[in-house]
This record gives C-alpha cells, sequence and structure tokens, in this order.
C-alpha cells in the first residue's frame, strides 16, 4: 500500500504551524528506571486534517545523547532527531553523521530506494536537558508549545 502523502505534502506538514491537540501541555512519563517519554498528538493551525503526533524520548533523562524525537504522519515516521557519538561510514561513504542529526524520511520509497532516508547535520540542537531539547525540536519542526506550559519530568 502507498503512502497517502507525496514527499511535497510531507515538507508542507512539516513546516506548518503546529500544536498539541486542544492546546493540552506536554508532559513527560517515566517509562522506565531511568528513562522518560513524551507522545503527543498535533493539530495544525490552519485546521488542515492530518494525523500528527510528536514522540520525545531519553534512554537517560540524565543523559542527553539518549535523547530522540520522532515525527509521525499517519503512524509513519516522517522525521526524527537522534545523536551519534561516531560517525557511521557504509562503502566508505557517511551514512550516519557524527553528532545531531534529523532523518528525513520518505515513507514512499522502498527501504532500499535512494533518498528513502536522508540524514542532515543539526549542530544547533545540542541540548541541555529533555526539556530544553523538547524546545528545541518543537522550533525546528514548527511545533507550537502551550502558552502556559508545564513541561513536567
Amino acid at each position: 500500500m502507498r503512502f497517502p502523502y507525496s514527499m511535497a505534502q510531507i515538507t508542507d506538514v512539516v513546516a506548518a504551524e503546529k500544536h498539541p491537540r486542544d492546546w493540552e501541555s506536554l508532559a513527560f512519563k517515566s517509562s522506565g528506571e531511568a528513562s522518560s517519554q513524551c507522545d503527543s498528538w498535533l493539530e495544525r493551525t490552519d485546521g488542515k486534517l492530518d494525523r500528527i503526533r510528536l514522540i520525545v524520548r531519553a534512554g537517560r533523562v540524565e543523559l542527553p545523547s539518549s535523547y530522540q524525537a520522532a515525527l509521525l504522519l499517519e503512524d509513519e515516521r516522517i522525521r526524527g532527531i537522534d545523536y551519534h557519538a561516531v560517525p557511521r561510514n557504509r562503502f566508505y561513504k557517511q551514512t550516519i553523521p557524527k553528532g545531531w542529526h534529523e532523518d528525513i524520511i520518505d515513507p514512499n520509497k522502498g527501504a532500499t530506494e535512494k533518498g528513502q532516508h536522508e540524514r542532515v547535520d543539526l549542530p544547533d540542537i545540542e541540548p541541555y536537558d529533555l526539556v530544553d531539547f523538547l524546545r528545541k525540536v518543537c522550533k525546528h519542526w514548527n511545533i507550537l508549545l502551550p502558552p502556559d506550559s508545564e513541561t513536567l519530568l
């Protein structure tokens, strides 16, 4: 089954202003001994009805390099932000850059097709804690936080 959005439409969804559904606060919930997760449905401010979801995870709350974020559209991952301590190469070509990067994913292409998964450096992310990471991810993906946001760890 083909993904119902073209790459141009996916880019439009990422660029569009979004906010948590009903302007609910984004709260982190413990998902293990030292891990935490925030999972929220998003709405577009322009009123278009897309099923958009933001997931932010911390493998270890005190370790920024364990943080990850994913933006899903119709339950398919279309963007991701995460960290790799060392670059990864395949056939002498760098496939995953060192440091913070964004995964740009086209669900219309198969896993082995060129252009299905691209990684772009994000040197400006560098979070100092999980709430800072959430704020930087939201700014990068045009997600507005509730005005009285009480983001909890």
